[in-house]
């Protein structure tokens, strides 16, 4: 519970986002989000999981629901655009490459239109 109470803490940070509903479950800790929009959206759909933050331009709908975040990473692990590395002596999850200097911050590859949808 302190993750989310500092996240939400860190998003109201943000002027912005102070004022929604969003539920963040995941942070770069440098105030960067990827959440739950508990909203109804314009054709009644609710629970999108969205990207937003400091270095975000606009808000991003990565999955429709948590569900389809969940199947999705479960694609992404099973496709060729998933891989372990090697990082100063620590495995790494390299999304969309193998090489490490290359990698991929895991939102910036959940919106690339060559991710594994």
């Amino acid at each position: 519970m302190e993750q989310l109470a500092f996240s939400k803490s860190l998003m109201k940070s943000i002027p912005e986002y102070s004022d929604k509903k969003w539920i963040p479950f995941s942070s770069d800790g440098s105030g960067n989000f990827i959440a739950v929009d508990p909203e109804t959206d314009t054709d009644g759909r609710t629970g999108r999981v969205i990207n937003f933050g400091r270095d975000e331009k606009e808000v991003t709908v990565l999955a429709e629901s948590l569900g389809a975040l969940f199947e999705r990473f479960t694609r992404i692990i099973c496709s060729e655009d998933f891989y372990i590395g090697d990082y100063d002596g620590e495995d790494v999850i390299l999304l969309g490459t193998d090489d490490v200097d290359e990698g991929s911050y895991l939102t910036d590859y959940l919106k690339s239109e060559n991710s594994v949808k």
